[in-house]
């Protein structure tokens, strides 16, 4: 389902391929490039979907087809874990720690593990993964319920209504990343 994630790439200069990550043969299409980096942000990452074998198979099955691809390329492989790994634990968060409450944060906690098994049996291999906390930007006021909560909120309150709380929520901080 697209929100009109193409607005993202109206100034983008290089070449597009419309394709699954689950589907192995749309993944065959990247053998024809060589890449440098890969850039790896795909992922099923509504937190309010439940439907596990789903999560799995986009976020961690097609993570090891990414990686693969990564190694024959000796590309530099970048990709998106998150905070949710964390579940509801208090702060601060510790690696080591982990406890994800829902099937999104499982999949980002397996992602990982493989790719930390990964590095170690490719020790020439470079391999990060960021843990995203609260991201935000300019580019995402498209994404209907998946935007982040700033937008959601920044929505509610431009349609006259007052931010959506839940119970509880006034004794929460939170740290917001915005990225241009």
């Amino acid at each position: 389902l697209s929100f009109g994630h193409y607005k993202n790439l109206i100034n983008f200069k290089g070449d597009v391929i419309c394709g699954n990550i689950n589907n192995k043969s749309d993944l065959t299409l990247l053998k024809k490039y060589k890449f440098d980096y890969i850039f790896h942000q795909a992922a099923i990452s509504d937190t309010r979907i439940y439907d596990q074998e789903f999560v799995m198979q986009t976020n961690v099955n097609s993570f090891y087809d990414l990686l693969d691809l990564a190694e024959k390329n000796q590309s530099i492989f970048v990709y998106a874990s998150s905070a949710a790994v964390y579940g509801d634990l208090p702060s601060p968060q510790i690696v080591g720690m982990e406890k994800p409450q829902n099937p999104y944060g499982f999949s980002k906690y397996m992602m990982d593990q493989i790719a930390y098994n990964f590095a170690n049996k490719k020790p020439n291999m470079t391999i990060v993964g960021l843990r995203y906390f609260n991201v935000y930007g300019k580019n995402e006021y498209f994404k209907a319920k998946t935007s982040s909560v700033v937008i959601q909120f920044g929505h509610q309150i431009l349609d006259g209504k007052a931010p959506r709380l839940f119970e509880g929520s006034d004794n929460i901080l939170r740290d917001f990343i915005y990225i241009e």
